[in-house]
């Protein structure tokens, strides 16, 4: 169910987008076949990467992949790091 709630939210997000500066091309058939574009970066931190990444794609109008299963995530996984409640 929680599933279910997440994709049809993300579908209505994508359909009626709050701004310009996201957007989502939902693929309902194949779900690792989504496309979004951002003009902002992904991170919140300005030291990151991945602050401002994005926004040449977005001001060009390209759209990157917006992947949903475990494969597809662990593909394109740049870095990974574990977190763990303190005992």
């Amino acid at each position: 169910m929680r599933i279910f709630l997440f994709v049809l939210l993300s579908l209505f997000q994508s359909l009626f987008p709050k701004s310009k500066n996201q957007e989502k091309i939902p693929g309902l058939k194949t779900w690792d076949k989504c496309m979004f574009t951002n003009a902002a970066g992904q991170s919140g931190n300005p030291a990151s990467p991945f602050y401002r990444n994005l926004y040449l794609h977005w001001a060009n109008d390209q759209y990157q992949p917006l992947v949903y299963t475990f494969d597809a995530i662990k593909k394109i996984t740049v870095q990974q790091e574990l977190f763990q409640p303190l005992q």
